[in-house]
């Protein structure tokens, strides 16, 4: 491929084409660096730490949340927008204040089609009094309008908020929680909107046994049916992966699909994203860390399938899950490796025999450029491509820098 070049010491090719047939190829890098800083934070009340995907609206403008900073230090909600001279400005939307509203957002927001913002907090650890929040930030002519939707006590309304929502043609919020609910396993709800205010039910209580436990990460909806994966539990205790459908009753019954093993066959994945045909796909956190894609078999049932394996070294350690394009390429960051160790943005390309190439697109290197990048990346119609990273960027933060939100543009 032109411009391209490999990082495989040559004395080693006859031995990588042996290999092959049977080995996804290790990371090659790309002579051009297409990385573009957008906004550096300061650590203040403009925020610190980025920790969660970004949503991109159809101006063209930014939205994310930080950990840290804003008016309480308890994080923040920012609007990056394209001030129409190559550079963006950015606006604090909110700032939390640690009490029922939430306090350190993480997850990804969603957007609407009138404009709403809506995500979540995952409240302290002790999650005594507040375990977190699902809120909504409402554009007005005065500004943005916080409503708080749900504050999670951590009992049979559910515990810590464990990742970003995922919303319905009908507006319907649908999410999960760590510990709490009836079964003191964490839950998978919904709100709906009545026109008068939010109502929270729960779909499925888990009890750490054969149906998992603690479910984490953004589900993924079907027609009439709710995927997704929890942490632990399972037949080897290693989380499953699950589908919730409605009964004839109008009730939702879980039915776990997989069990995941640990090891080579991966633990901990925290969420599911969809390509159009159907497929799910993943990243094992630990153990053996890859990503992979769930696909039903014809007869019923799903099979799953490791698509790329991190190695360590230059590959580095996936962070989040990935993006998928309409042409099947995959995207996703690795929270280490790349150029100087500080993380790296990858592509994976399905070839022809169904296996997957993986190309570093981009290596941070721990400066102004960013450091420890957050995953997954966006798309814009451009097919450029957004992302965060928790630290680098301008001086601040005690000298760990505050973080960055950037722009690959290939």
């Amino acid at each position: 491929m032109s411009g391209v070049k490999t990082f495989l010491c040559l004395c080693l090719e006859d031995k990588v084409k042996r290999l092959s047939l049977s080995l996804l190829l290790l990371f090659s890098t790309l002579a051009y660096a297409g990385e573009r800083v957008l906004y550096s934070f300061q650590g203040g009340t403009d925020g610190f730490r980025p920790d969660g995907p970004l949503v991109l609206d159809p101006a063209g403008n930014l939205y994310g949340t930080t950990v840290y900073g804003g008016a309480d230090g308890w994080g923040t909600v920012f609007e990056l927008s394209p001030d129409g001279q190559g550079g963006w400005s950015e606006t604090i939307l909110y700032s939390f204040t640690g009490g029922a509203d939430g306090q350190q957002p993480a997850t990804a927001l969603t957007l609407d089609s009138h404009g709403n913002l809506f995500g979540t907090t995952p409240g302290p650890s002790s999650c005594s009094r507040y375990c977190g929040s699902v809120f909504e930030l409402s554009p007005g002519g005065s500004g943005w309008t916080f409503t708080l939707l749900h504050a999670f006590r951590g009992k049979k309304d559910g515990g810590e908020v464990a990742g970003g929502l995922t919303m319905d043609t009908a507006g319907d919020l649908f999410g999960t929680t760590i510990g709490g609910g009836s079964k003191g396993y964490g839950t998978v709800f919904q709100l709906s909107n009545s026109g008068s205010g939010w109502a929270l039910t729960t779909l499925h209580a888990f009890a750490l046994d054969a149906d998992g436990g603690d479910p984490a990460g953004t589900l993924v909806l079907g027609d009439g049916t709710i995927y997704g994966v929890t942490l632990w539990g399972g037949a080897y205790g290693d989380g499953v992966f699950y589908r919730l459908s409605l009964d004839a009753n109008g009730r939702w019954r879980e039915k776990v699909l997989y069990s995941f093993k640990g090891g080579n066959n991966g633990a901990q994945v925290t969420g599911l994203i969809s390509d159009q045909n159907g497929g799910l796909y993943g990243v094992s956190d630990t153990g053996n860390r890859h990503v992979f894609r769930f696909t039903q078999k014809q007869g019923g049932g799903w099979a799953k399938k490791n698509l790329y394996t991190f190695r360590g070294g230059g590959n580095g350690s996936p962070s989040g899950n990935v993006l998928v394009d309409q042409a099947g390429n995959l995207y996703g960051l690795a929270s280490d490796g790349g150029g100087k160790r500080d993380g790296s943005l990858y592509k994976l390309t399905p070839q022809p025999d169904g296996k997957f190439v993986a190309t570093r697109l981009y290596g941070f290197r721990g400066g102004t450029d960013g450091s420890v990048p957050v995953g997954p990346p966006i798309m814009d119609n451009a097919g450029n491509l957004y992302g965060v990273t928790l630290t680098g960027g301008g001086e601040g933060c005690g000298g760990n820098r505050c973080g960055t939100v950037f722009a690959f543009e290939p």
